[in-house]
């Protein structure tokens, strides 16, 4: 039994050896054939593919910095172009709002002007003394003849008497040898109806005056913050009447010409204006009284005498207040000059 045993043994050990030995004879073949392939590679010139090399983490993270910054670049472009146009479209209505602006100071500017800023106070109608005695709607001069604009009397004036020969309103430029513009003769010799009375300016119905030309004057001018026309005339008329000698008289004539103006008596108007411009033609009011002076023209159908106004105020006063310049303009093109 125990030889049975030693010969299974032996038997198993030479088979495996013999297992072995195949197995090793195999891979000296294999091994073999590889080196001879490469040497017949080699020898024709093929060369050796590279070994695959696995990706390294370092070079994953660039690759997904650089696709994540594209992505964002993008997205910033596309905020680029929304915010061009926003800003496009904001700067369209900023000009817009610009010009509206402009035009609206350029209309506060000529609307107080015409209220002197509005800085004098307002005086209640409970308060405001009454003017005793109503001045005369109509009357006859306003101190010396004007010696530069024209007459518009009712009864036409001689040649040589026309206020004065030179600076008519409307004259044309130097070198195109016109004649001056005759108000009288362009309103057909209807003229300013004069009172019946000859005394001067006003001086009838100053009794309402308090002695204080300070006074009389934001009297007079509290009537025309309060639309208060037919008051403020009679009080203007009194001012202007009673203060000869007052640094205010060239702005009361203005505002007795505009309590006028304001009431339709446009020929009272014009005449108010013209001998104001005429007594004092440098005066801060000058250019509104040319400007009123054509207005006033216009509404009694003078288109002529309103666009030779309108010459004279553009020539005479090339640094006007921009308000000023534009109601010109405007009513040059609306009286189509």
């Amino acid at each position: 039994m125990n030889r049975f045993l030693v010969a299974m043994v032996a038997l198993v050990v030479g088979g495996s050896g013999t297992a072995l030995a195949s197995s090793q004879a195999s891979q000296d073949e294999l091994a073999s054939r590889i080196g001879a392939l490469e040497t017949q590679v080699v020898e024709h010139g093929v060369p050796m593919p590279p070994m695959p090399i696995a990706p390294q983490p370092k070079r994953m993270q660039v690759a997904q910095s650089a696709a994540s910054l594209a992505v964002r670049v993008d997205r910033l472009e596309e905020q680029m172009r929304q915010y061009n146009g926003q800003i496009e479209e904001l700067n369209f209505r900023v000009r817009q709002l610009q010009e509206q602006l402009q035009r609206f100071q350029e209309d506060t500017e000529f609307r107080f002007q015409d209220l002197e800023g509005g800085k004098r106070p307002r005086r209640s109608s409970n308060n405001r003394p009454q003017p005793s005695n109503p001045a005369p709607q109509q009357f006859d001069q306003l101190g010396s003849p004007p010696q530069s604009l024209g007459s518009l009397s009712q009864d036409p004036a001689p040649q040589n008497n026309d206020f004065g020969s030179s600076n008519l309103i409307g004259q044309a430029p130097s070198g195109n040898g016109s004649a001056p513009i005759d108000l009288s003769s362009m309103l057909g010799g209807g003229g300013v109806s004069q009172p019946a009375n000859n005394g001067a300016f006003g001086a009838s119905s100053a009794g309402g005056l308090t002695g204080d030309p300070n006074s009389d004057y934001d009297v007079a001018y509290g009537y025309m913050l309060q639309s208060d026309y037919v008051a403020a005339e009679q009080a203007f008329q009194q001012f202007v009447g009673a203060y000869s000698q007052d640094r205010r008289l060239p702005d009361g004539y203005y505002w007795l010409g505009e309590a006028k103006f304001q009431q339709g008596k446009y020929r009272d108007a014009i005449q108010v204006f013209l001998d104001a411009y005429s007594k004092y033609p440098s005066a801060q009011k000058a250019p509104d009284m040319l400007l009123r002076t054509g207005m006033s023209l216009r509404q009694i159908n003078e288109r002529d005498a309103a666009c030779a106004t309108y010459e004279e105020l553009l020539q005479k006063f090339p640094n006007a207040s921009s308000a000023i310049r534009q109601r010109v303009r405007a009513e040059i093109q609306s009286a189509k000059c």
